[in-house]
Parts: structure tokens; C-alpha cells; sequence
């Protein structure tokens, strides 16, 4: 998962590191919300409460809308320049591969850790 992120229910956290070497973060929401780059206390407030989605929601965009429009440009560089470690045409050849040994257990992957990078290449 290092190279995708882990698949779960809401919010879905990513973090990246660019080539040289700054880190990036966001939590994506239901409805298409965003929260870049989030502070200590909105994580906090994400995993530690019992707060309804409409104020997770709003914690996310008020939190994002208080970004600088140089940390908002910050961001957008390092995503549009960022390198993933494969590339799509990968992807397919190698979520193909994987559904042939998905049928039987390979000797060096368990049906569990196949299914895993199934699941992961296709929600990416």
C-alpha cells in the first residue's frame, strides 16, 4: 500500500512525498470535499470524535478554505508534478497478472495480499 494509499470507508487519507523530499497530505469526504494539507487538531477532530458527516464536512472546507493561495499553489505543483510509481498501462498489465492468480495461490503471495493489490490498483 506504500505506492496507494489504504482503500477504506471515509475519510480516505493520502500523503505523499515529492522527489524532493516535501510531504503533502489531504483527506478526501463524501461529496467531493477536501482537506489539504490537514492541521493536527482537524485530524484529531476527524478520528477522535463522534461528529456528524455534515460537520466533518465543514470542518474539511472550512479548514481548506483557510489555506493561503500560496500553500493551494504549493499543492497543485506537487500533484501535477508528481511521479507515480507506475503508470496506468502498468497498472492494467499488472491487475491482469494478478486476476490469473487470483483462482490459485501463488508461492509468493497469499489470496489475501493478491485481493489487496486487486482492490488497490483498481480503486486507483
Amino acid at each position: 500500500y506504500r505506492d496507494y494509499g489504504f482503500v477504506e470507508e471515509w475519510p480516505t487519507a493520502w500523503n505523499f512525498q515529492t522527489v524532493d523530499g516535501n510531504n503533502f497530505a489531504f483527506l478526501q469526504f463524501p461529496n467531493d470535499v477536501v482537506a489539504i494539507n490537514p492541521s493536527a487538531d482537524l485530524l484529531r477532530a476527524v478520528w477522535q470524535s463522534n461528529t456528524s458527516l455534515d460537520e466533518y464536512l465543514s470542518l474539511a472546507t472550512a479548514h481548506t478554505e483557510s489555506l493561503s493561495s500560496v500553500d493551494l499553489e504549493t499543492f497543485v505543483a506537487a500533484v501535477e508534478n508528481e511521479h507515480f510509481p507506475t503508470t496506468v498501462e502498468g497498472d492494467e498489465i499488472t491487475l491482469a497478472v494478478l486476476l490469473e492468480q487470483e483462482g490459485g495461490e501463488s508461492a509468493n503471495d497469499s489470496s489475501d495480499n493478491i485481493s489487496d493489490r486487486i482492490s488497490a490498483i483498481i480503486y486507483r
